[in-house]
């Protein structure tokens, strides 16, 4: 990439923004794996199974405490070819203003 001076523009070796948009999905994977690794680490150091087993819980609204009655759902999505869990809450019942 080349800045060119007194104007706004730039300029790219040819090819070289094909060749960045086929390599991109590659670097989001590895990306996507090295913050993985250090995430699988950074809970086995941190988090007891217990408290992972808490927060499971209380993200599926199944916590006994004084909340409005819920269901979630739990969908498992791709995007960009990576899996995403995605919560969806359905309230049984609707939740007082604040």
């Amino acid at each position: 990439m080349v800045f060119i001076v007194n104007s706004e523009d730039y300029m790219y070796r040819r090819g070289a923004l094909c060749r960045a948009k086929q390599v991109q999905p590659l670097v989001l994977l590895r990306h996507h794996q090295h913050f993985e690794e250090w995430h699988g680490r950074w809970l086995e150091d941190n988090v007891t199974v217990e408290a992972a087993g808490l927060v499971q819980d209380w993200l599926m609204g199944e916590e006994d405490e004084d909340m409005v009655p819920c269901k979630t759902l739990c969908e498992t999505a791709h995007v960009h070819g990576l899996p995403v869990t995605r919560y969806r809450v359905q309230y049984s019942r609707r939740p007082a203003s604040p």
